[in-house]
């Protein structure tokens, strides 16, 4: 053991064994920050350290309530959409599927309609124009 103004002697019990030692009761750590990676943390700096973090991650996720997004939004692997509204133009590149009703140009969407009526009296087509008109795909102006 190295040391100053200290001479070790055996059987001293203020020396400390680097192996095999134990400690009993408490050990004073300075309350400010370790100079060095391996120097010891007083309790009162690491839960400090701890809560800081802490308050930053929730302030970084309450900061995300109304938050508006640029770009694409992916959760866990799916650009996600649920409950979506756009108040500007949305465009979808790829494949498109719509799971519920569907409307458009401000129509009410609608489930999806079949198509009735013989195809030789136009009953289907008349059909066909009642359906695409409640989608809102076009305006029915026939008579």
């Amino acid at each position: 053991m190295t040391a100053v103004g200290y001479a070790s002697t055996t059987g001293d019990t203020r020396k400390v064994n680097r192996a095999g030692d134990t400690m009993t009761g408490e050990l004073t750590l300075p309350d400010s920050s370790p100079d060095t990676a391996l120097a010891a943390a007083a309790k009162g700096y690491v839960d400090a350290q701890i809560l800081a973090l802490a308050n930053q991650i929730a302030a970084a996720f309450a900061a995300l309530t109304g938050a508006t997004f640029t770009g694409a939004l992916n959760v866990n692997g799916y650009t996600t959409l649920a409950g979506a509204q756009t108040n500007n133009d949305f465009t979808v590149f790829g494949a498109f599927s719509a799971a519920g009703d569907v409307g458009f140009h401000g129509a009410t969407p609608i489930a999806k309609p079949t198509v009735s009526g013989s195809k030789g009296g136009n009953a289907a087509l008349g059909n066909l124009i009642t359906a695409l008109a409640l989608y809102g795909l076009i305006t029915d102006g026939t008579s």
